[in-house]
Parts: structure tokens; sequence; C-alpha cells
């Protein structure tokens, strides 16, 4: 059936046509529907039929009748009571029934009177032992035996024993005794300990007769010393930095104190010894003499008795008595040259 639209646009004959239309369209609907209502089952058509007993029984529904049609189980061979089952038993004499679970019956004996009551549970505490829990199921008794721990290690019994260093060391326990055995480690049997690091890029390395310091921390390695007063002063001992090396260098020290007023001094190969140490303006000859100077112009003997100034105010040779007492061969910075026969010369005037 397509739809019809009566719109107020159309004019009185296209109006009047789709009206007649729709009309139409009503007629067939309502015939159509007339002859579906004969065919469908009404509400009055539905009904039920109660057939006998047979089987587990079942219900069936029949779509052309509207009868409903129930057939109930079949319940002759089941108990409806207990009375019912106590008469169908056949008992042969006084007792209880016993049902096996699948609908038979028989008579026991009734002991109900030997039966163990709660009151008569109890518990008995034996001596100990090994341990045991028992039930006697004529009386009602539970025995219970606990462990005997008259053998067994107490807390007073645990003790250390401390032996000496050894290996890798070790912690035993002797349960029979409850003494616990440290054996410490034996760090004599390393050749070598290493703390602060691998031993590699950094850390302290202790080895037989030698102590190695290696950095990792980016700044030269180092041994400080602090003072005696809560560690307030210290003084270092450092490693050159990375850039000023050339090479690696040892030093060998002194085997001696030296003495007094000595200095530490260097062959430049390492080795160290203690030297006296020389001051004031004028070298020793033996220090002049050592160092290939030629350009000093006083020198005197090592005990001072013996200068020859050159270049100087007083040029000459000086021989001292003692500090103000000397004899001298001198001769004036303004003269030219002479010769040791003119300085006699001048000496016998």
């Amino acid at each position: 059936m397509a739809q019809v639209v009566v719109n107020k646009s159309d004019t009185f004959e296209v109006q009047r046509q789709k009206i007649n239309e729709i009309g139409l369209d009503l007629h067939t609907f309502n015939s159509s529907q007339i002859i579906l209502n004969a065919s469908y089952i009404t509400l009055t058509d539905l009904s039920v039929t109660v057939n006998s007993a047979s089987g587990a029984g079942n219900l069936v529904y029949d779509n052309s009748t509207g009868v409903v049609s129930y057939t109930p189980p079949d319940l002759s061979n089941f108990i409806t009571s207990i009375g019912d089952a106590i008469q169908d038993a056949d008992f042969p004499s006084a007792g209880l029934m016993k049902t096996d679970g699948s609908g038979n019956y028989s008579v026991v004996t009734d002991n109900s009177a030997n039966w163990i009551a709660l009151t008569d549970i109890q518990v008995t505490n034996n001596t100990a032992g090994s341990s045991s829990l028992s039930f006697d199921n004529s009386t009602g008794v539970f025995s219970f035996t606990p462990q005997d721990v008259s053998t067994f290690i107490t807390l007073s019994d645990i003790s250390v024993t401390s032996l000496s260093a050894s290996g890798n060391g070790s912690l035993t326990y002797d349960d029979s005794t409850g003494v616990l055995s440290f054996t410490p480690l034996d760090i004599n049997s390393f050749n070598s300990i290493t703390v602060g690091g691998n031993g590699s890029t950094g850390g302290v390395t202790i080895s037989d007769g030698s102590v190695a310091i290696r950095t990792g921390t980016g700044n030269v390695a180092a041994i400080d010393l602090y003072c005696e007063v809560s560690n307030l002063h210290k003084v270092s001992l450092k490693a050159p930095a990375h850039s000023a090396f050339s090479g690696n260098h040892e030093f060998v020290l002194p085997p001696d104190e030296g003495t007094n007023g000595q200095v530490l001094q260097t062959d430049g190969n390492g080795v160290t010894t203690w030297v006296d140490q020389t001051g004031g303006s004028t070298p020793t000859l033996a220090a002049v003499t050592a160092a290939g100077n030629t350009t000093t112009q006083t020198i005197e003997t090592d005990g001072g008795s013996f200068k020859c100034q050159i270049g100087s105010l007083n040029q000459g040779f000086y021989l001292y008595n003692n500090a103000s007492t000397w004899l001298a061969l001198n001769w004036s910075s303004s003269a030219s040259q002479y010769s040791l026969e003119e300085i006699l010369v001048v000496i016998t005037h």
C-alpha cells in the first residue's frame, strides 16, 4: 500500500481522486484482515487436557487447536511417606531402620545405649616421650603424649667460640652442644687488598712491600696527614697533575736523619742525601768549582782564610788572620794592567 498525501495546493479534482484512492486502500485492508482473523486461534480456543500418569510425564501444546496436553509422572513406585516405607519394609526383628540410599531398607541391632555421649569425651595427658595423639572410640578418651624435650638445647646452652684466623673464615654450629664456632678471615693469606675502588681505575691497593694509590675522581692521588687535635689541620702529599708529568719518577730517601741544618738534595736520578746548606752572597771555592761558575766576583776558601775579589772595589788576593787582620795583594780598579813584577816593586817601595 503506497502512501497517499493530500495537499492544500492540490485542485479539487486531484484532492477527490486521492481521497477515493485512500478509500479503496482501506476497503482492501479490511477485507484481508477479515480473512486473516478467520484462520487465527482465539483465547476461547485454549484448553488443557490432563492424561493418565505415565513414565516421567510431559507437557505438549498443539498450536493448531490451542490444546495443552499434560501427562503427570507415574509415582506408583515411589514412597509417599515414612509410614509407607515402614509398612513396605519386612522387619524380622526389633532394631533401627537402615537405608542403602537406593530405596532399600533393612534392620540393624539397636545398640544406641552403648554409644559415646558428648559428656564422655575427655583428654588424658601422658608423660613426655615420643609425641602422639590417639582416640579410644569405646571410651571417648583422647590420649596426648607430648614430645620429650629434656635432651634439647636450651637458650642458655648457646655460646660462641672465636678461633684463630684461617683461610676465608667460617661460621659453624654444633646442634648437639649449641656452640657457634667462628673462624675469622685470615687477611695474611691474601697477596693484596684493594679498598675504595677496583685497583685499576681507582682505589688503594696494599700488597707485600707496596702501597698503590689510584684515583678515579679526577683529582690527583694524595696522602693527608692530620694533626692530633680533632683532626683540624693536615699536611697533604700530592702527585703532580697529568699535564706536568714526563714519564714516571721515584725518590729514594736518605739512609740516615742527617745533621742539624742540612737540606735534602737529589742527584737528579731520584736518590736523595742530606747536605750542608750554603748561604750568604759569597759562595765557597768548592761550590763555585763544582758549579762551573765564571761570573762570581768574589771567591773564598771553605774555611774563609783566603779570599779573591775580582771586578770589585778592592781587587786582589787576601790572606786573613781574622776578621780584622789580613795580608792583601790588591790594586786599584782604575789601573789598567799589572804584572807580578810591577806589583812587587810597589810593595818594596
